[in-house]
């Protein structure tokens, strides 16, 4: 008997007040809050269940099998991370991958696929994936793959980093500026969120992509110092806030009041 039907006929026999039914449920909802949801998007129902199984309890798994009914589930809701396979039935999920990409959305992508060359791994990173796994694959290499992208971008649900008057709101994936409110894209998120957290010292090169990219698929300097330059020209007056340390790397200071 499942428990709502439990406590349904306690209730009724006077076991339980209507107090302990609402505690019980306000509790529910409070650990489905705490839980890290995972949205994967495959049409193989195996892959799926076999992933359902190794999940711990504190992930929540939710399923789309098309591109379709995809696009309908990221305009509405913000997974902690994403698993998507690249052969769907009605298109390529890299088309996907490019439209998260352009969201507001913060989390983390994974692709699965049977297309297994260089060129096919470069390909989907490129496209905005965080990392890239061949099949046939091992639910246990998948399960370690979710759980160091959940790591290394060090979600944190509620919570807002401060810089000056620039706040980043990480649930949200926003940055406010002063009175008025900016979306950025992925990167320049996750690049802005990782200085204001070392806000006074100064960050590396290095230290940026080993953050950013943990596997080391964006390994030259340069790119960084791209993304520094975007970053602050959708920053506007506010992206001198990011002061280049010639030699070392980039420092978050807050600018000078008026």
């Amino acid at each position: 008997m499942a428990s709502q039907q439990v406590l349904t006929l306690l209730f009724k026999v006077r076991i339980l007040t209507w107090d302990h039914f609402q505690f019980f449920f306000r509790f529910v909802r409070i650990v489905k809050t705490m839980q890290h949801t995972i949205l994967l998007i495959e049409d193989d129902p195996l892959i799926a269940r076999s992933l359902h199984q190794v999940l711990p309890s504190h992930y929540q798994l939710e399923t789309t099998t098309n591109l379709e009914s995809s696009y309908k589930y990221l305009s509405k809701r913000r997974p902690a991370l994403i698993v998507l396979d690249r052969t769907l039935p009605d298109g390529d999920g890299v088309e996907l991958a490019e439209y998260i990409t352009q969201l507001d959305q913060t989390s983390p992508l994974l692709i699965l696929s049977g297309k297994s060359t260089v060129q096919d791994r470069i390909y989907g990173l490129r496209k905005g994936a965080d990392d890239y796994l061949v099949k046939p694959f091992s639910t246990t290499e998948l399960l370690l793959r979710i759980e160091r992208l959940l790591n290394s971008t060090k979600h944190q649900r509620n919570n807002i980093l401060h810089l000056g008057e620039v706040q980043l709101l990480l649930d949200q994936g926003k940055v406010v500026l002063g009175n008025h409110a900016l979306r950025l894209r992925r990167r320049e998120f996750q690049i802005l969120s990782y200085l204001l957290r070392q806000q006074g010292r100064v960050v590396t090169r290095e230290q940026l992509i080993n953050h950013i990219w943990p596997d080391g698929t964006i390994p030259i300097y340069a790119t960084i110092d791209v993304y520094i330059r975007r970053l602050r020209m959708m920053l506007g007056s506010y992206g001198k806030m990011i002061k280049t340390v010639k030699g070392f790397g980039y420092s978050a200071q807050p600018l000078p009041k008026p």
